[in-house]
């Protein structure tokens, strides 16, 4: 019976550790969003989505500002997580038309995204602590806290200077999107981590750090042609800028010119013209 019991022990143990073996590290799971385009896409999507989501009447047919038709439907059928005390939301939307319920959401999630925080999902920085993950960072904080740990030029050997730039430009348009966020709180946290990041460099010598204009200017921004055309599509609507860009690129010839227009940040969405409707 002791044998026995000894044996039950150690297969849980194994069994366990199997387990926590299975899970991806957090470097894992962040070079596998950086490396996969798709992976990366989908997941600012749906950042975009949550982080754009204000709570809307049940009589009104209108959607947030920013958000797509079927950005909006997708999110607000979504399940519940269940853990809403004192209710059973069955769906997202019940479950956030609280805006104390949405606001603590939000800056959950910048905390996920900001690159001076623990996660920093979009980013990837061997070098970053992650000790001070804990920390609720007041603005002059967020600005020491980044200065000191997060290096925009320090993304990781194995990833390309295209996946990169990538998540660089995610995260800053993922900033950008809550420094319009109604609630205060939100807004003035997002203000914070994106000032904090846009002076990352105030005060360094360029000519001795050797970083040109060009190669700060892709540090800070990343990819700043392919964040420009996913903030104006949040502006004027996925509709509308698809067919903008159908019409650029039919007057655009060059290989380079063409890719460019065809930059973006989440998922990409062609219309068929030659589809009947």
């Amino acid at each position: 019976s002791s044998s026995s019991n000894v044996s039950d022990a150690s297969s849980n143990n194994m069994n366990e550790t199997s387990a926590e073996s299975a899970v991806p590290s957090l470097k894992e799971t962040k070079r596998a969003i950086l490396s996969n385009p798709v992976v990366g896409a989908a997941l600012f999507e749906i950042f975009s989505d949550v982080l754009l989501y204000t709570p809307v009447s049940a009589a009104s047919s209108l959607i947030p500002y920013g958000m797509s038709t079927s950005g909006y439907q997708r999110l607000i059928n979504g399940a519940a997580s269940g853990k809403m005390v004192g209710g059973n939301s069955k769906y997202w939307k019940e479950e956030f038309a609280s805006r104390a319920r949405l606001r603590e959401l939000k800056l959950k999630m910048l905390e996920l995204i900001a690159p001076c925080r623990r996660f920093a999902l979009f980013l990837f920085d061997d070098e970053k602590s992650s000790d001070d993950a804990s920390k609720v960072a007041t603005s002059a904080k967020v600005e020491n806290e980044c200065s000191s740990q997060y290096n925009p030029t320090d993304n990781g050997a194995l990833l390309s200077s295209k996946e990169r730039a990538m998540g660089i430009s995610r995260t800053v348009a993922l900033m950008v999107l809550l420094t319009g966020d109604s609630d205060p709180d939100v807004k003035s946290k997002a203000e914070s981590y994106l000032r904090a990041h846009m002076d990352s460099y105030r005060g360094k010598d360029a000519e001795k750090s050797e970083v040109d204009e060009s190669s700060l200017h892709d540090a800070l921004l990343g990819n700043s042609a392919a964040m420009a055309q996913s903030l104006l599509t949040l502006v004027i609507g996925g509709v509308a800028s698809i067919s903008v860009t159908n019409r650029l690129m039919s007057q655009y010839k060059l290989e380079r010119s063409v890719d460019t227009l065809k930059l973006g940040l989440s998922v990409s969405y062609h219309v068929d013209n030659t589809m009947e409707t």
